[in-house]
């Protein structure tokens, strides 16, 4: 580093380690050695006090460990990393990803719209006309960050064969479809 201290970097797996945070003294991880380490890391137990960190996968496995309360303590104390710590909590949850984007795309549109009526953007042209001819204005601005649609269902055992309006309503589905069974890294039936 800059001022003469080494650089000491520490690799371990979720499943090895156990987090105590604190808002007094930040965080300390106790890292158990690894049956198959690295050379030159992960041959002993230690206690790491880190002040960085570089998460390469969700804190999820493919056998139903999830380490999610690890990396909420690793939030708890503010660690910095490379990927916020926020971002890989979300990226766990893809819903909370689409709302973002779905925030962004709005806000687009919105200043979209107002450089449009300022005079000072042109929009792209327009996207295809609709079965009877006619483009929903708000398309045009949805036009400049398209997202594709998605569903969330909170309860996957849901009564889909309900008729009540809603359902109806989201019935209607365009094919192709793509249905992802399984975690965000480990992609068990996709159709």
């Amino acid at each position: 580093m800059a001022n003469g201290e080494p650089l000491i970097v520490e690799q371990t797996r979720w499943k090895h380690i156990t987090i105590e945070s604190c808002s007094e003294n930040g965080l300390f991880l106790h890292c158990k050695k690894d049956d198959d380490p690295f050379p030159n890391s992960m041959r002993t137990d230690r206690v790491v006090r880190p002040d960085f960190a570089l998460i390469r996968n969700f804190p999820t496995d493919l056998h139903d460990n999830d380490f999610k309360s690890k990396l909420i303590g690793m939030m708890f104390c503010g660690l910095p990393a490379v990927n916020t710590l926020q971002s890989v909590f979300m990226g766990m949850h893809r819903p909370l990803v689409y709302a973002e984007l779905l925030k962004l795309q709005k806000r687009l549109q919105a200043e979209g719209k107002k450089a449009l009526e300022a005079g000072v953007w042109t929009p792209p042209p327009p996207p295809p006309a609709t079965s009877d001819g006619q483009v929903n204005p708000t398309e045009l601005y949805k036009y400049d960050f398209p997202l594709i649609p998605m569903r969330y269902y909170a309860n996957t055992h849901s009564d889909l064969t309900a008729q009540d309006g809603i359902r109806s309503e989201l019935r209607a589905i365009d094919f192709p479809v793509v249905v992802k069974i399984g975690t965000a890294h480990g992609i068990c039936a996709t159709t």
